[in-house]
């Protein structure tokens, strides 16, 4: 993801927002961690789970939500998130 630079012509890469959704606080504070290592990433929160994470990226508007891969619940939400807001 990159936007052209106004002076130089050479590439200014976007910082991309992230919500960080495990029940696990371990894994959400090490996902964390790895992410904050990269200076294109901003994690914008961390949730516990789908609820949570509902409410909280309607508040932030993340770019990415980052959740567990085995939470089928999850496609529901993820299906409802379109252009920065959530579907009703």
């Amino acid at each position: 993801m990159s936007t052209a630079s106004t002076q130089t012509n050479t590439p200014v890469a976007a910082i991309v927002r992230v919500l960080v959704v495990d029940d696990s606080a371990y894994v959400r504070k090490m996902v964390t961690q790895m992410l904050s290592r990269s200076p294109f990433v901003e994690v914008v929160g961390t949730a516990r789970d789908g609820l949570e994470a509902l409410e909280m990226a309607g508040e932030l508007s993340p770019d990415v939500i980052s959740t567990c891969r085995r939470w089928a619940a999850c496609a529901l939400s993820r299906s409802r998130w379109r252009g920065g807001r959530f579907r009703s």
